[in-house]
């Protein structure tokens, strides 16, 4: 068993507090590195400031997303061939 979806739940919640821009389409995986180096607090420090800043999208926007992903995947799962570069 792979924790592959562990981290791509944990970008997508990133996403929802605005700490990532756009999750963009399903063509790789996140990129765990700028979670642990660019985004997330370093362990032992404060995060006040990391929390305090954290903006909670509107529900719209998580809406639309979440609409978004869906169509993906129908999509991709009414589709005889899937383009290679997706990651389902």
């Amino acid at each position: 068993m792979t924790f592959f979806w562990h981290k791509e739940a944990q970008w997508t919640l990133l996403w929802v507090i605005s700490k990532i821009h756009h999750l963009g389409l399903p063509t790789s995986e996140c990129d765990s590195a700028a979670i642990v180096n660019d985004i997330m607090p370093s362990l032992g420090t404060d995060i006040d400031e990391f929390i305090s800043s954290a903006k909670l999208r509107e529900p719209g926007v998580i809406a639309a997303e979440d609409d978004r992903t869906y169509d993906i995947w129908c999509h991709a799962n009414q589709a005889k061939k899937l383009p290679k570069d997706l990651n389902m």
